[in-house]
């Protein structure tokens, strides 16, 4: 039985499964706080799971913007832009799940436009200067390594041992 747990998991196809699933779980979750943390902006329902990021883009772009609706609007933008980058995950997740031949390519997709993303937030970082208020492009690097990383295992991992 551990012998057949240890030959799963060392396939290309877990490997990945498990690696897209986390990914969408993760951009999923952080999409969903941001959506919460709108919605409870706009003051149409208030939930513990925000992600206080109207607060932190208010903070982060003083020096450029007077007007409050400027962090809402940023806001709208990221969450439309992380609902694509899930909705991207879940397919290339249930492509590679249910084995398709195009499941490598939706992967592929998937994980440049998530890399991007968290390349953009390093950008913005830069621009809006958000290390005066304690935040580094640090963690946006962090997170396109790893997903680089992610695109290079599903990509360059042989099915079996050897081949």
């Amino acid at each position: 039985m551990l012998q057949r747990l240890t030959d799963a998991l060392s396939r290309r196809r877990t490997i990945g499964a498990v690696l897209l699933l986390a990914w969408t779980a993760y951009e999923g979750l952080s999409c969903g706080g941001n959506a919460s943390e709108l919605a409870s902006s706009w003051g149409w329902f208030h939930l513990a799971f925000r992600s206080g990021n109207v607060s932190y883009l208010t903070k982060a772009t003083s020096n450029y913007f007077e007007v409050s609706g400027v962090s809402q609007a940023l806001l709208t933008v990221i969450v439309v832009g992380q609902l694509l980058v899930t909705v991207l995950l879940v397919r290339a997740s249930a492509r590679w799940i249910g084995g398709r031949a195009d499941a490598p390519q939706a992967a592929r997709a998937a994980l440049v436009l998530t890399a991007l993303q968290w390349l953009v937030f390093a950008v913005a970082v830069e621009v809006f200067v958000s290390y005066r208020i304690g935040v580094t492009d640090q963690t946006f690097m962090i997170l396109t390594a790893a997903t680089l990383a992610t695109l290079l295992v599903v990509e360059l991992l042989p099915d079996r041992p050897g081949s």
